[in-house]
């Protein structure tokens, strides 16, 4: 009762989820369910509350449940991440809704290997890799899709898998 009590709200702490909830992110006009970066927090009340009350105060609103995080600042959504694989343990179920991306949607699947994502959305208009210092090995590929304002990377792990897709302001330069 005295936690109830003296516990700080945060950000989506009064919030519902929707019962039937079907999720569709749109990587290349930046949006959740048709809420837009930039739009609101309020605007995502139908998320209901967030998993992770410290992380909500901090602008990160996980929803384990979904696959999904939305950060926000200003109370204005800023990026969207989809969680295909929990490689960090956070306790992620992987994403299930549809995307999105290079003029294509698709529902996305768990296990999507890097190989068939030019057939699902096209080709990216960048692909990137980070490399281990010491030996050179490969841990991570990103694959950007951009439009004017909006970027979508799909970030694909060391056993060539997609883990996550960000959604984030910032297009074409």
């Amino acid at each position: 009762m005295f936690e109830r009590l003296f516990r700080r709200p945060y950000p989506s702490s009064a919030w519902r989820r929707r019962q039937s909830l079907s999720i569709d992110a749109d990587g290349d006009r930046g949006a959740l369910c048709g809420v837009s970066l930039g739009q609101s927090l309020e605007d995502l009340s139908f998320l209901g509350p967030a998993d992770d009350p410290g992380n909500a105060r901090q602008g990160v609103l996980s929803y384990f449940s979904l696959g999904l995080e939305v950060r926000v600042s200003g109370a204005r959504l800023k990026e969207v991440s989809l969680i295909l694989a929990d490689t960090l343990r956070d306790g992620y179920r992987p994403f299930r809704g549809s995307l999105t991306c290079g003029g294509r949607t698709h529902v996305l699947a768990t296990e999507m290997r890097e190989q068939a994502v030019p057939g699902l959305f096209g080709t990216p208009g960048r692909r990137s890799e980070v490399r281990d210092e010491e030996t050179g090995d490969l841990d991570e590929v990103t694959l950007s899709y951009s439009s004017a304002d909006v970027t979508c990377e799909l970030i694909v792990g060391t056993g060539g898998i997609v883990e996550e897709v960000h959604i984030v302001r910032g297009g074409r330069q």
